[in-house]
């Protein structure tokens, strides 16, 4: 039986993977080989369930930018239907809804939220695995245990081996029995390469992140602004503030495409990674004014830049700011937020994004 593989779509797609990437390749070709095999007749369900307690998928770690979501894309072309691909946080926040929503009171909320979004999938592919929180962990714990139980083949990224996504040592041993079903279930492969392959693909910022503040930087982002919504004139009307995450949202215009705020309402502000996906689900182009050194040095508002900034490159929107210095200074400096790595490596990337397809969209 002859079946594609991850590494003709890497061929197809012109990608010379490095050595790293070549062996998470060669990993994945034999995964999603598995996934297309015949479901097993009732002779063979002994040896099936003798497998399913066995490794159910690959896990691939590295720092950001050494193409592991790439890698993980060319798996999920390859894959059979049925299969999901979604990004790690986003279904992190469909399933906190669901528990404390539809699945409240249930004796297995987390059995009920995983069989309903995943069963009867051959493969199910998870983007930007991660965890910082011990409450988040415990609930990614009782996730963990209901995925792997399922006959799906899985593919996890994450900038973080297994052993390393609770940095608080504190909370790591009541994290352990996820962290055993990582390591004892999945195959984990680094993806390092040695350098960030988004970083090398231009420089300097674009024509999308402008600096310094000014009359000049207003006048780009206004440029920017018209360009995505061409059936509006000059001068902007007044704009009501935007309900989003049931919470007013100052902007600065709004149209049916993009939407204009300012860094200081959207990131310095209260706002959670749902107004986030909410905004990526209404808007193509989110543009930002006002980034500033004194404001990216809040942990809390690094934080949010670094959630909005993660939902906006999965959705594949636009993202255009003006800022006090180059992004990446601020990005350099600012608080003690985690993943300030990724951050940095996406917003390299979504600079040079003008007049491009990149990302997967959240209204798929």
């Amino acid at each position: 039986m002859t079946f594609p593989l991850p590494s003709d779509q890497a061929v197809r797609r012109g990608i010379r993977a490095d050595a790293a990437q070549a062996e998470a390749l060669a990993r994945l070709d034999r995964l999603i080989g598995e996934a297309w095999q015949p479901e097993p007749s009732r002779w063979t369900l002994g040896r099936r369930k003798a497998e399913q307690a066995g490794r159910r998928g690959v896990y691939l770690w590295g720092p950001p930018g050494r193409g592991k979501t790439l890698v993980m894309d060319c798996a999920y072309a390859a894959a059979p239907e049925p299969k999901a691909r979604v990004h790690f946080f986003a279904f992190f926040r469909e399933l906190y809804r669901d528990l404390h929503t539809r699945f409240r009171g249930s004796a297995e909320p987390a059995r009920l939220a995983v069989h309903e979004r995943f069963a009867g999938r051959k493969v199910v592919c998870f983007d930007e695995f991660h965890v910082h929180d011990i409450a988040d962990a415990m609930l990614l714990q009782a996730f963990l245990a209901e995925i792997v139980a399922l006959p799906a083949r899985l593919v996890f990224t994450s900038n973080y081996p297994p052993g390393g996504l609770l940095d608080d040592s504190r909370f790591r041993q009541r994290f352990a029995q996820g962290l055993s079903l990582l390591e004892t279930r999945f195959e984990v492969i680094g993806v390092d390469g040695g350098f960030d392959y988004r970083t090398t693909r231009g420089q300097g910022e674009g024509e999308l992140f402008v600096h310094p503040l000014g009359e000049a930087a207003e006048r780009r982002l206004l440029a920017l602004f018209l360009e995505a919504e061409p059936g509006m004139r000059l001068p902007l009307p007044p704009e009501p503030p935007l309900d989003l995450g049931g919470r007013p949202l100052a902007v600065t215009a709004c149209g049916r495409r993009a939407v204009w705020t300012s860094f200081e309402a959207l990131c310095a502000e209260a706002r959670s990674s749902g107004d986030y996906l909410d905004l990526a689900l209404r808007f193509d182009t989110v543009i930002l004014s006002g980034a500033t050194a004194h404001a990216m040095a809040h942990p809390w508002t690094a934080q949010r830049f670094v959630w909005l900034v993660d939902i906006l490159y999965d959705a594949g929107i636009t993202l255009a700011l003006s800022s006090e210095r180059p992004i990446a200074e601020l990005v350099a400096n600012a608080g003690a937020a985690a993943d300030l790595g990724r951050l940095a490596s996406r917003l390299a990337e979504m600079a040079l994004w003008r007049g491009s397809a990149a990302g997967h969209a959240l209204r798929a």
